[in-house]
């Protein structure tokens, strides 16, 4: 299963008095999954754009922010078969060029989980 999501907007209006805005945003989520091993791989790709700027030529906002990153999983054999290990993170980027500011940050979490007494029925 694959997600995937581009959208492009651009608004403007008298060039003399407003200005235009554009955002740009790609979203991009596949998922892959082998039933036999068990294992489930989700990459994340996400950049969004946005900018306004006045007729004058200012810009009152110029950003890109991208997110990188994605899930692992794993559901464990045998009587261990109703718990799953997995780990999901990401890496986040900000840049604001009208105020200079970039910031970055990372997540990374770790999960088990396990369902007791659950009995499979086919």
């Amino acid at each position: 299963m694959t997600h995937t999501q581009v959208n492009v907007s651009w608004v403007a209006a008298d060039p003399v008095t407003i200005g235009d805005t554009r955002n740009i945003s790609v979203y991009v989520e596949p998922a892959m999954v082998w039933k036999r091993p068990g294992l489930q791989i989700s990459p994340l790709v996400s950049v969004v754009q946005a900018q306004s700027q006045l007729a004058s030529g200012t810009f009152t906002s110029n950003t890109l922010s991208g997110q990188y990153g994605g899930r692992l999983a794993w559901t464990l054999p045998g009587w261990l078969k109703t718990s799953t290990l997995s780990a999901q993170g990401s890496y986040n980027q900000n840049h604001d060029n009208v105020n200079r500011i970039d910031t970055a940050s990372t997540q990374l979490v770790a999960i088990w989980t396990f369902a007791w007494g659950h009995k499979k029925t086919f």
